[in-house]
Order: structure tokens, then sequence, then C-alpha cells
């Protein structure tokens, strides 16, 4: 049997592992409240109600107010979720767009007069 004092031993003394990252969780290590006050300052309340029928979007609506019944109500927190991932799958494909268009827009093609040729 080995003694459990021995750094040596598996499980001794070391430092347990660093937590592993969730690469298959887009969510994980944001918490409900990071989610909804980045839909927040995208979309903001009436745009969020809009997109979300709830209530407590649409009707006097507060950070934790909204926060206290998505935490009572797993379907409307599932919906605000959906939403912050769809959110983001856009925001990426419009950043990589734009970045496409800049690139195609530098890039001369063959037969187009570039800006300092004179048009006749």
């Amino acid at each position: 049997m080995q003694d459990p004092r021995d750094p040596e031993a598996p499980g001794g003394d070391e430092p347990a592992a660093p937590a592993r990252s969730h690469p298959n969780d887009p969510l994980h290590g944001l918490t409900l409240k990071d989610i909804l006050t980045q839909l927040h300052a995208r979309y903001g309340w009436e745009g969020l109600g809009q997109v979300i029928r709830i209530r407590c979007f649409t009707h006097d609506p507060s950070m934790g107010s909204s926060l206290a019944f998505l935490r009572r109500q797993p379907w409307a927190r599932r919906e605000v979720e959906a939403l912050f991932l769809r959110s983001r799958e856009n925001a990426a494909t419009a950043t990589t767009d734009a970045a496409e268009s800049t690139t195609d827009a530098a890039t001369p093609t063959a037969g187009d007069p570039r800006p300092d040729d004179e048009i006749s």
C-alpha cells in the first residue's frame, strides 16, 4: 500500500488539474446576467419584447425583474439563450461577410480599371 503523503504517489501533493473548458457548450462561463446584459445592449427592452414575447420585457422591464423571472421559468431562459446564440452567430457571419467584401473591394480583378487609370 502506498503512503498518501508520498509526493511521488499518484494523487499525492500534486496540484489539481486546471478546470477544462467545455468546447461543445457555447454558453459555458456566461451567467444569465451576462447574456441578458449583452442582449439588452443589442436590442433594448422594446426589441427584446418584440423578439421574445414575455411580459418581463414588455411591461415595466428591469434587469432585476427579468433575471428573477428567467431564473424561475426554464422555458423563458431557453428562449433568451437561443436568441443570444443566434445573435452571436449573426454577428460572426456579418463580421466575416464584411471582412470578405473589404478584401474583395481592395483586390482589383482582371480588366477592371484601377482608380488611378483614366477612363476615356
